[in-house]
């Protein structure tokens, strides 16, 4: 009895499967219904848009290094990235020569 040989064939290239999107197989908690949509990088909102003169934040803190218009748990004595030269005892009624940035702003409502 003679054997037949066929000559060799190498198999096809390496095919990565298709993501479906949206249908739980983001690869980041498979099956989460939360994801929904395709995975989407977090953009930034742009910015409120404001009147020349008014705050941001409705408080009369005061940072040597950040001026007046400041989250309300900010203050000089309490800053994180305090700059150069800081001075943790300055206030809005003496800013014992800080930032004068935003002091003239008002709070204008929300």
């Amino acid at each position: 009895m003679q054997q037949q040989y066929q000559q060799y064939q190498p198999p096809p290239p390496y095919q990565p499967p298709q993501r479906q999107y949206g249908q739980g197989s983001t690869g980041h908690g498979q099956g989460n219904a939360s994801y929904g949509q395709e995975h989407v990088r977090f953009q930034r909102q742009p910015r409120q848009q404001r009147t020349p003169n008014a705050k941001y934040y409705n408080n009369t803190n005061y940072c040597w290094s950040h001026g007046g218009d400041i989250a309300n748990e900010h203050m000089s004595h309490t800053c994180q990235r305090p700059a150069a030269g800081h001075n943790p005892h300055a206030t809005r009624g003496n800013t014992m020569g800080g930032n004068p940035k935003d002091l003239q702003r008002i709070w204008m409502g929300t």
